[in-house]
């Protein structure tokens, strides 16, 4: 009997150092595995604060006669957003307007470019620079058309266009 329990204390003293090597391998599959996470948080994050500036181009556009210079609100607008490439590659914001005040409808269209993580870049569909166009879209009636309604803003889903 007291044999069997020395061939027992010598076996689990020689796997003592067996967490101590695996330790690193566990902790960098779970440092890539939230780092993936990163991007689509980042995308999403993104497509949110682009969607509420959409949505407030769409306000000014339908209230505004004397023609203000849109894409410089959409980027104070915007500032909000961290200045890394993840979230917006400079010079990349794109904003496309239609109707005004006198129309049946406003939309507006404001876009911009990310370039996503290495990780997640072969994941998700890029153009052949390697980067990811987000968009957020939003519309409302003109404040001088006879409609007794509201202003109902549309918001996209918050997939990829």
């Amino acid at each position: 009997m007291r044999l069997c329990t020395k061939s027992r204390e010598r076996a689990s003293r020689n796997d003592r150092g067996q967490a101590l090597a695996e330790a690193p391998i566990v902790v960098i599959v779970l440092c890539c595995l939230l780092l993936m996470l990163f991007q689509p948080i980042a995308m999403l994050y993104t497509k949110m604060v682009l969607g509420q500036t959409a949505a407030s181009l769409c306000r000014t556009l339908a209230t505004d006669d004397e023609g203000h210079d849109l894409k410089a609100y959409a980027q104070s607008k915007l500032e909000g957003l961290p200045q890394g490439s993840a979230f917006q590659v400079p010079g990349s914001l794109e904003v496309r307007t239609s109707g005004g005040p006198s129309t049946p409808e406003v939309r507006v269209e404001v876009s911009l470019k990310q370039r996503p993580l290495p990780l997640m870049g072969f994941l998700v569909g890029t153009n052949t620079q390697g980067l990811i166009t987000v968009t957020g879209k939003a519309s409302c009636p003109g404040t001088r058309t006879n409609s007794t309604q509201s202003p109902e803003f549309e918001y996209p889903s918050l997939g990829q266009h």
